[in-house]
């Protein structure tokens, strides 16, 4: 049996505010009614779910605690084809309401990467490699080693920084 990351979802406070960022600002397929508890949204292959928090806990019968203020505790994390974009997508990000955590920069092993969070403190990174490559090329870089689908992303772009940080003795 072989595990695979097809979805990931959020409990938010406020529904209809996230379903427009993710829609609206960061361009998330939509398909949702309004009125149903949870939504899926699409990109790239890849489910996005928001469930609202009172609806969930009402469904499994549990309280939860949720992170307040800007949550640290993970990341979105999004790829674009060059550093420009990068520093495009921040600024025009920021624009439509996402709070800039961030600036865009280049770190010393070629990342361009910037932070910003959604209306209620997730954080999103917007990256790609100086060279323009996408975080796909550089998963074929390591020739098969990993599968993007059954792998931590964050583990493995962190995997990857690490390596293009060595340099040979």
């Amino acid at each position: 049996m072989a595990i695979k990351l097809k979805a990931v979802g959020l409990f938010v406070k406020d529904m209809a505010t996230m379903v427009a960022f993710y829609h609206d600002v960061v361009g998330f397929a939509l398909e949702w009614d309004g009125v149903d508890p949870s939504v899926i949204m699409e990109h790239d292959g890849l489910r996005f779910l928001l469930f609202g928090r009172n609806d969930f806990e009402e469904l499994t019968k549990q309280k939860y605690t949720y992170p307040n203020g800007i949550n640290g505790t993970f990341e979105l994390a999004l790829d674009v084809d060059t550093p420009e974009e990068v520093d495009k997508e921040y600024h025009r990000m920021v624009s439509k309401g996402a709070t800039p955590i961030i600036e865009p920069k280049t770190y010393p092993w070629g990342l361009r990467s910037c932070y910003v969070a959604d209306p209620e403190g997730n954080l999103i990174e917007i990256a790609t490699w100086e060279s323009g490559n996408s975080l796909d090329s550089q998963f074929q870089r390591l020739g098969g080693i990993f599968s993007r689908d059954a792998t931590n992303i964050i583990t493995i772009e962190m995997i990857i920084m690490q390596m293009q940080a060595i340099k040979p003795i």
